[in-house]
């Protein structure tokens, strides 16, 4: 849902745009709330280990440790809204081809390619709103690779 505010210069009403996915990062950022839910809460797929600390649809919070010397292939997300949060670890994150390493959040657009480098090891967390209509779940399930993998569990056995 838009907002809307008064341009007192020219008087002119005008359309900001509201960011609910930024409010949610930085809501549970500040606040590190878990809400687990009772089933579907842990995944170990590949190398990589996975557990829901939120989950309120659309809103979904998923912490991944990843070993070392692992690669998340380029992929993307179709019903998922992200910022990728870099917890420990040296982790090269790729977002539409531009590289990320300094541990600032990223934002991943719906169908946005992303992937990552882990040659240490690592972890992150994906701070995710669920589009479409789409009910959260593991977001390796929502996954469209370049290898034409359609789970990130398919991709690690590529």
């Amino acid at each position: 849902m838009n907002e809307y505010e008064l341009n007192k210069s020219t008087g002119e009403v005008q359309v900001v745009e509201k960011d609910d996915l930024k409010e949610f990062l930085d809501w549970w950022l500040e606040n590190k709330i878990t809400f687990p839910p009772k089933e579907n809460s842990t995944i170990y797929q590949g190398d990589t280990f996975g557990v829901v600390l939120y989950r309120k649809p659309p809103f979904q919070v998923e912490l991944f440790i990843v070993k070392p010397g692992k690669e998340i292939k380029q992929h993307i997300h179709p019903n998922v809204d992200s910022y990728e949060v870099n917890l420990a670890g040296y982790i090269e994150f790729t977002c539409d081809g531009k590289v990320y390493c300094d541990g600032t959040p990223v934002r991943v657009k719906p169908n946005a390619w992303h992937g990552g480098l882990f040659p240490k090891g690592g972890s992150f967390i994906s701070v995710q709103k669920w589009i479409n209509g789409v009910e959260p779940k593991f977001v390796g399930d929502d996954w469209v690779a370049h290898d034409g993998s359609k789970t990130y569990d398919e991709s690690t056995k590529i």
